[in-house]
């Protein structure tokens, strides 16, 4: 799964990525994002350093079942500390 290919690009994940944040966006959400069969998307910043590195996320396409909720979304939050703590900042 591609991020870019489920995000409608009329609209930006600037904003979620300028507040380094982690949210949850589900296709119940008014305006929401997403597009095509994506249902609901869970996404958290890994840091190092106050700078966000990379982007970890979890997307569901049945929408028969329940979207993320804020329980899954802290797996992720735990996954993305696990990784950052992984990769310290080299001495300069």
């Amino acid at each position: 799964m591609t991020l870019a290919w489920n995000l409608d690009p009329g609209k930006s994940l600037t904003g979620l990525i300028q507040t380094q944040s982690p949210v949850i966006i589900s296709n119940d959400t008014r305006g929401s994002l997403l597009m095509g069969d994506m249902a609901s998307l869970a996404l958290s910043p890994v840091l190092i350093d106050q700078n966000m590195v990379a982007l970890i996320y979890a997307g569901k396409h049945n929408k028969a079942t329940r979207p993320f909720e804020e329980r899954d979304l802290l797996l992720i939050v735990g996954v993305s500390h696990h990784v950052s703590n992984d990769h310290p900042t080299p001495e300069v």
